[in-house]
Order: C-alpha cells, then structure tokens, then sequence
C-alpha cells in the first residue's frame, strides 16, 4: 500500500508541477522524435513479420493448417522465440 500512494503522489506532483511550469510556455515541438519512434517501431514490426511468414510459410505448405497450430508443425524453437520476442515488449508496458 505504501508503494501505491508514493507512485500515485508522485504522479499528482509530477503532472501538477508540470502544468504550472508550462502554463505561460510554448509547447514543445517533438515531431521530428515522434516520427523516428514511429518508425523504428515499424521497421522492427516489419522485421518481425518477415521472420514469422519465413518461419510459417513452409510450414504450413508442408503439414498444413490443423497440424501448425495444433501439433508440433507450429511450435518450432524459432517460433517460440519469436513469439517471446513480441510479447516481451508488452508485459513491461502493463507493470
């Protein structure tokens, strides 16, 4: 309990601050930021996707629907990787 109403304290301090502090000033510029991130995080998606349909493609011309997603055919080692690779990056967004 005493985590939660330092983080949520903070947080009130944080966002009240920052608003007085900001009240009379321009806001910041940042698009330039936002479309780099925009695009590192396409470019890591894409990348992510050619290394599933690399995996999946033969996979599924040589055993089929069912026998991926239901059998061994899908649960390959560099399948299971990759599936950790890409719900890795979620569970620290949740915390």
């Amino acid at each position: 309990m005493k985590e939660t109403l330092l983080m949520v304290s903070l947080y009130y301090v944080v966002i009240y601050t920052g608003w007085e502090f900001m009240r009379k000033r321009q806001p910041f510029k940042l698009n330039t930021l936002f479309m780099a991130h925009n695009f590192i995080l396409t470019a890591i998606s894409a990348a992510l996707l050619v290394l599933f349909l690399e995996q999946l493609i033969p996979s599924l011309w040589k055993h089929g629907l069912y026998s991926c997603i239901c059998q061994d055919a899908g649960w390959t080692d560099h399948l299971v990787t990759l599936y950790y690779v890409r719900i890795e990056p979620q569970c620290y967004l949740a915390v």
